[in-house]
C-alpha cells in the first residue's frame, strides 16, 4: 500500500509541473458562444488539455474524451463540460470532470455547494463570497450503474464503460477544486477507482453507508493512507493552479 501511495504522489507531481507551465495557454474564446468545435469524443490527450482561457494538466497516461457538452445558465452564460476517462487493463481506472465558462464578457454567477459542505473527508475554503470562491475537497462519490444523461458529443461514463466491456465502479474517490471570479470559473474533479489502490469495489446502498465515508474511513488505516495522500497532493495542486492563473 505504501508503495502504491508513493507512486501516486510522484506521478501526480509531474502533472502539477505541467499545469504550472501550461496554465496561461489556451485558445481565445473571450467572446465565443460555443467551444464544442474544439473537442471530439474519442480524442486522446496526454499531459495537458487546453480550455477556453487556460490549460490544465492531466495525470499520467492516456485520457480519452468521453463526453463534451455545453449548457447555458439563467443569465445565458455558456458553460463547457468535459468528461475524460482512463481505462487500463480492463479497469475503469479514473475519470476527470472539467467545467468552465466559455464567454468571459457575460454575467451570470452561481455558487458551488462544495465550498461549504461539511460532511466530506477534507475541505478547505479560502473564499466564499457572492462573486469569488476558492475551495478544494476530498470525498467519495457513489454511482449508479446506469445513466440516462446524453451529452452533445460522446456518452456518459456508464455507457462508455459498457461499450468497452469493463465494469463501472460503484464508488470512486474524488479530488475537487473550485476557483472563481466574477467573470470566470473553473471546476475540476479527478475521480480515482479504489481498485487502483488494491481495494475491491464496494456496493454501498447509499453514500452514507460507504466504507469510504469520512466517519468510517478515518478508523481504517489503509483507506486513511490513500485519502491523506490525495489530500496532500490536492493542496499542492490547488496552490499551483492559484499561483499560475488569475483566478
Amino acid at each position: 500500500m505504501r508503495n502504491i501511495v508513493l507512486r501516486y504522489q510522484t506521478t501526480f507531481r509531474c502533472a502539477l509541473f505541467a499545469f504550472a507551465m501550461g496554465m496561461l495557454g489556451g485558445f481565445n474564446a473571450a467572446n465565443a458562444d460555443s467551444a464544442l468545435g474544439y473537442y471530439e469524443a474519442g480524442a486522446v490527450y496526454k499531459d495537458t488539455i487546453k480550455l477556453p482561457h487556460y490549460s490544465i494538466p492531466l495525470p499520467p497516461g492516456e485520457w480519452h474524451v468521453s463526453s463534451v457538452n455545453e449548457a447555458r445558465n439563467d443569465a445565458n452564460n455558456v458553460n463547457l463540460n468535459l468528461g475524460l476517462v482512463k481505462i487500463e487493463k480492463g479497469v475503469f481506472a479514473a475519470g476527470i470532470e472539467i467545467s468552465t465558462n466559455v464567454d468571459l464578457g457575460r454575467h451570470g454567477w452561481q455558487t458551488h455547494p462544495m465550498c461549504t459542505r461539511t460532511n466530506v473527508y477534507y475541505r478547505v475554503t479560502d473564499a466564499d463570497y457572492p462573486k469569488e470562491q476558492a475551495c478544494r475537497w476530498v470525498t467519495h462519490y457513489t454511482f449508479k450503474q446506469t445513466n440516462s444523461w446524453k451529452p452533445a458529443k460522446g456518452d456518459n461514463w456508464q455507457n462508455t464503460a459498457r461499450a468497452k466491456n469493463v465494469p463501472f465502479p460503484y464508488t470512486m474517490i474524488g479530488e475537487g477544486l473550485r476557483l472563481a471570479r466574477e467573470h470566470i470559473y473553473l471546476n475540476v474533479v479527478y475521480y480515482v477507482n479504489p481498485a487502483v489502490f488494491g481495494f475491491t469495489d464496494d456496493h454501498p446502498t447509499d453514500w452514507d453507508n460507504s466504507p469510504w465515508h469520512k466517519d468510517v474511513a478515518a478508523s481504517d488505516a489503509k483507506r486513511s493512507a490513500v485519502l491523506d495522500a490525495m489530500r496532500t497532493e490536492l493542496d499542492q495542486y490547488f496552490q499551483r493552479v492559484k499561483s499560475a492563473s488569475y483566478l
